[in-house]
């Protein structure tokens, strides 16, 4: 005799083509300097001060930060992941004749630093200020240090890297250019924090990893991104068939090798190539894009994946409110973005190449918005946006726990069939429905909507629950609708206009 379950399927097809809760619950991957690896840490309404005290600092660290400084955000779960050390460049000197710095240690975040000599003199004597976030294209943005005196060794502040200065005389156009990646992650070391979560049974809407460094191509940055599909999806669905965990996962695509207009058609090519279009998965999505943005925990203004800040709307967003939608405002303190997909296109129409989160720009509008919100579910499925994922997750959710009363519970069957009596079947339907409404209709969005169009619950009538001890049914959800694509047309009316012509 078999123990009782209660199992979901998702139905796909159901939906026409072309025609309280954990919802916002985060769980972020990635490394820090701080705390232990595959272990969870919960923040809630924390200052992110207190983010850098428990996790200290590099790019899991300032995520977990930019979250907790979102105001209406939820809970967010930081899983620190072991890491290979970040690898920092030679340095470049220039000016005349400069005397040798050299690096020690290991950035532990993406960096591109520059020291600039501010006055001459033998090293004790010469002073210099550096930034770690100097961007050739926008010199005015770097986040300058105070002048320091030169000496043997400096330790820059949260970095992990020591400057070395050489004994000699600096010059004041003496100048030195430096790089350093961020730590990088194996896919084994990403799921090892996947299986901390899922033994914790923690509950949640939203998984996000964070990014490997770059590789030396594009068209390899897309392969490494394949691999870690698979790895996390696979996690993924272990989460949902057993842990009950319906989510959404989000990865990152690699950066561009250059960003200039060349560089970025070669990287929107190998994004939208026969490596990416071969992955699928409707719980996975994949944010492109790099843009800069300024950090609230050392102000410094960091080249990050624009699709942070998506993740930051959809920490405050309902889950019938789609991120790109344009009333909700632009993308917090995103200062600029490499790639406009209102311009430019070519990674968010939804088709089996473009199913990218990124951003874009609107004529006539301040600010960078989301461009679309499409998962990394196959073309045509019910699944392909975000939004119908996150709404059909609470559903989920609300379903199973409705039936898991019915569990070993005395059903009446009829004495002849040995089938469920009528009058059970509805009082069945009648509980489930309204477990889903309330859920999803009376519980509203913030624009006082419901969040779907209608919802229903109906027990099969024809199983011979008297003997085979089963009971299946059909939820079915109405999702909403949403006006993408909107044209009008306009011109004067009247018998008046003609006249006065």
């Amino acid at each position: 005799m078999a123990i009782g379950s209660a199992t979901v399927t998702f139905r796909e097809g159901q939906l026409p083509v072309a025609a309280e809760t954990t919802d916002n619950v985060i769980v972020v991957y990635g490394y820090c300097t701080l705390g232990t690896a595959a272990t969870l840490y919960t923040f809630q309404g924390a200052a992110p001060s207190d983010v850098i005290t428990q996790l200290g600092y590099g790019p899991l660290a300032q995520l977990v930060a930019e979250l907790m400084a979102t105001p209406g955000h939820g809970p967010v779960v930081a899983v620190p992941c072991a890491a290979t050390a970040g690898v920092l460049s030679a340095v470049v000197a220039a000016g005349t004749t400069p005397p040798t710095v050299t690096l020690t240690g290991n950035s532990v975040d993406e960096i591109v630093g520059r020291v600039e000599i501010l006055s001459a003199g033998a090293r004790g004597t010469a002073t210099f200020r550096y930034c770690l976030d100097y961007d050739s294209a926008n010199t005015s943005a770097a986040t300058w240090s105070n002048p320091i005196v030169t000496a043997a060794t400096y330790l820059m502040d949260n970095s992990g890297v020591t400057l070395n200065f050489a004994v000699g005389t600096y010059a004041t156009d003496n100048v030195y250019t430096f790089s350093g990646a961020q730590p990088a992650h194996s896919d084994a070391q990403i799921t090892a924090g996947m299986d901390a979560v899922y033994a914790a049974g923690t509950d949640f809407g939203i998984g996000y990893v964070l990014q490997r460094p770059r590789d030396t191509t594009d068209a390899l940055g897309v392969t490494a991104m394949a691999t870690t599909f698979a790895a996390v999806s696979a996690k993924v669905d272990t989460l949902e068939a057993s842990g009950y965990k319906y989510t959404l996962h989000i990865l990152e695509a690699p950066r561009p090798i250059a960003s200039d207009s060349s560089g970025l058609a070669t990287w929107r090519t190998a994004l939208t190539g026969a490596t990416a279009q071969a992955l699928a998965h409707k719980r996975m999505a994949i944010g492109a894009g790099y843009g800069r943005i300024k950090s609230v925990v050392d102000q410094r203004t960091y080249r990050r994946p624009v699709v942070w800040r998506i993740l930051q709307r959809l920490s405050i967003a309902d889950i019938s409110e789609k991120v790109s939608r344009v009333d909700s405002g632009p993308l917090p303190t995103l200062l600029s973005i490499e790639h406009d997909e209102g311009t430019t296109g070519g990674l968010a129409n939804g088709s089996t190449g473009q199913r990218y989160l990124t951003c874009r720009t609107w004529a006539g509008k301040n600010g960078f918005y989301a461009a679309s919100d499409p998962t990394f579910a196959s073309v045509g499925s019910d699944y392909s946006l975000v939004v119908r994922l996150r709404v059909v997750n609470r559903g989920a959710k609300v379903l199973r726990n409705g039936l898991l009363r019915y569990v070993d519970d005395t059903i009446l069957a009829d004495s002849t069939t040995g089938k469920i009596l009528e009058t059970e079947a509805q009082h069945i339907d009648e509980d489930i429905t309204q477990q889903l409404v309330d859920a999803l209709q009376n519980s509203k969005s913030r624009s006082g909507k419901p969040h779907v169009s209608s919802v229903s619950a109906r027990v099969n009538r024809t199983d011979a629950i008297l003997t085979t001890s089963t009971l299946t049914g059909t939820a079915a959800i109405q999702p909403a609708g949403y006006a993408t694509a909107i044209s009008f047309t306009i011109g004067f009316t009247g018998a008046t206009v003609a006249a006065a012509a």
